[in-house]
């Protein structure tokens, strides 16, 4: 049977905050099994982290999800392929517009410089995002 996936919005934001949430437990986890005194100082760290979650997945559902439709459309490759590489799209364009917003907002700063410093701690949590978020949404949609 051939499995009929579209992106749905609804679907798209709920898998964005769960795959932030599944990423932050999972990690939490990891880092306290190898060194539970680190857990310990990180977990204020983890929870300031979810304060950005919010920002970005605002930013997701106005930049996101239109890139991830458009990009998910025109790919013509199996279902998993195709959510990893149109949610990572999204996720890379969401995080460079929230941090953009961040900077102005919050620092008064428009520079691109203190833009992609903001990025690239977010755009490295992607990395362990997107494929929590795409599982997410395959289990949403079957």
């Amino acid at each position: 049977t051939h499995m009929q996936i579209e992106p749905r919005f609804s679907t798209f934001i709920v898998s964005a905050i769960s795959g932030y949430w599944i990423a932050f437990v999972a990690s939490f986890i990891v880092v306290t099994l190898m060194e539970s005194e680190v857990s310990l100082v990180l977990f204020p760290i983890f929870l300031f982290s979810l304060f950005f979650a919010v920002g970005v997945a605002i930013s997701a559902s106005i930049f996101g999800y239109p890139i991830f439709k458009i990009i998910f459309q025109k790919l013509k490759v199996s279902i998993v392929p195709k959510l990893l590489i149109s949610g990572a799209c999204s996720c890379a364009v969401s995080v460079v517009a929230f941090a953009i917003a961040f900077n102005y907002f919050i620092g008064g700063n428009s520079s691109f410089s203190s833009a992609l410093e903001t990025s690239a701690g977010l755009l490295t949590f992607c990395v362990v995002v997107i494929p929590f978020s795409a599982l997410t949404y395959w289990f949403i949609e079957k």
